[in-house]
Order: C-alpha cells, then structure tokens, then sequence
C-alpha cells in the first residue's frame, strides 16, 4: 500500500452529527496529522 488514511470522529452539534476531529495520512515512513480547529499549509 503506497498510503493510509485514519480518521477519528467526535459528536457536533444535534444528536447523531460527527465531525473528523483528528486525520492520519500515513507514507511509508512519514505520518501527517491534521487537527481540527488548526491551520494546514
């Protein structure tokens, strides 16, 4: 597999809405993590 993406959900607004809060982009021997409420380039 050249790539992995991982991706956690948490509980937003009305009951039953999910946001990711948390994604994993994992390369062979890198791992980039984006978080929620930051900023990416």
């Amino acid at each position: 597999t050249f790539f992995k993406v991982l991706a956690k959900n948490e509980e937003w607004g009305p009951k039953g809405l999910t946001c990711l809060s948390k994604v994993h982009v994992i390369l062979s021997e890198t791992t980039i993590t984006l978080l929620k409420g930051r900023h990416t380039l």
